[in-house]
């Protein structure tokens, strides 16, 4: 499982989230994925993105709440700060140093 984190400017991916099962179908065209240690997609551009490892899946009503375990973090082109692992990542890398 992956979350993107989005910035300012990247409102049109979240509508292809948000959309349609119809039009999600499209949503990741033009879009320039990586592929996470997992296996799950990451968004190349996004501000960062976390890797993740599900360890339960909690049904609720017309929805599931995933649980996980971070197995790798991303940060996008925009170059920020993360504190993983105990230690802070600076730029435009996986933190776990596995992936450009």
């Amino acid at each position: 499982m992956s979350v993107n984190l989005l910035a300012e400017g990247q409102e049109d991916w979240r509508s292809g989230f948000a959309a349609s099962a119809r039009a999600r179908r499209d949503r990741f065209a033009n879009t320039q994925l990586l592929t996470s240690v997992t296996g799950a997609p990451l968004l190349a551009d996004a501000l960062a993105g976390s890797d993740c490892r599900v360890t339960d899946i909690m049904p609720l009503d017309t929805h599931a709440i995933l649980i996980g375990v971070v197995q790798d973090v991303h940060f996008g082109p925009r170059g920020r700060l993360g504190h993983f692992r105990r230690r802070l990542h600076h730029g435009s890398h996986s933190a776990l140093g596995n992936r450009s």
